[in-house]
This record gives C-alpha cells, sequence and structure tokens, in this order.
C-alpha cells in the first residue's frame, strides 16, 4: 500500500510541475496537498539527518575520548599489575568496539540519511519550491490534510 502511495504521490507531483510551469496561480486541492506532503517529508527527513549526524558524532566523540584515556592510561600503568594491564585492555576492546560500529553501523545510516532526504529535497525544489499556491486552497487543503507514511 504504501508503495501505491508513492507512486500515487510522484504523479501528483508531476501533475503539480506540469501545472506550475504555466507560472499561474495553483489552485488544485491534490497539487497543493502532494507539495505540502513533500515539504513535511522534506522537513521530517531532515531531522532524521540530524539524529543519525548526532549518533555518528557521539560515537566519533567517544572514540576520542577513549584514545585519550588510553595514551594516559598506557603511559602509567604497572606492567606487573594484572589488574591494570586488564583494565586497559577492557578498555581498548571498549574502544574497539565503538570504532566498529561507527564506521560499519554509524556510518552507514547516516549516509542513507543524508541520500534520501537530498533525493526528496531535490524532488520537492523541483516540484513545489517557489510555486504560486492558492492560499485559500492551500488553507482549506492544510486543514484537512493527511499525507502518506514517510519511506525510508
Amino acid at each position: 500500500m504504501k508503495r501505491f502511495d508513492a507512486v500515487a504521490l510522484a504523479a501528483v507531483l508531476s501533475v503539480a510541475s506540469a501545472a506550475a510551469s504555466a507560472q499561474g496561480v495553483i489552485a488544485d486541492p491534490r497539487t497543493i496537498a502532494a507539495c505540502l506532503c513533500a515539504r513535511q517529508s522534506v522537513i521530517d527527513l531532515k531531522t532524521e539527518m540530524a539524529r543519525a549526524q548526532q549518533t555518528y558524532d557521539q560515537d566519533q566523540a567517544a572514540v576520542a575520548k577513549l584514545d585519550q584515556q588510553l595514551a594516559a592510561a598506557r603511559a602509567s600503568v604497572d606492567v606487573a599489575n594484572q589488574g591494570q594491564i586488564d583494565a586497559v585492555k577492557a578498555m581498548n576492546l571498549q574502544r574497539e568496539q565503538i570504532y566498529a560500529r561507527t564506521y560499519d553501523v554509524d556510518l552507514p545510516a547516516l549516509q542513507a540519511a543524508i541520500g534520501t532526504y537530498n533525493g526528496s529535497a531535490e524532488r520537492y525544489a523541483t516540484q513545489c519550491a517557489d510555486r504560486n499556491f492558492d492560499s485559500a486552497v492551500m488553507s482549506q487543503v492544510r486543514a484537512n490534510l493527511s499525507c502518506p507514511a514517510a519511506r525510508n
């Protein structure tokens, strides 16, 4: 069903693009709804992209902090004290796990979020941005707007 909604939205957006070519006031409620939904999708995807960036940045910062802690611990570890050696090993293991997650999970998720956002923003800009919509129709559409679920 979501695929059908996406296809229907794409069809309406192409109609919006054609109608906008005339450079007149666009009063078609379906076109206005499609553009309002596309705008909301761009906003939602930007939020997702920011979350993915935050996760990536937090893990990068955690790796950097552990690097500093490891450098300090290695400089002062008593090699005769097995407890200190084990603590450095555990800290190094934690650092490696976070580092791996950063590049195996966080970075691909961030890249996917950026790609999805960029595609959606480009479609919105091409088909809806800077268009002249009838304000009365837009108010009516906005009051009853129901957008299809965003697809990732």
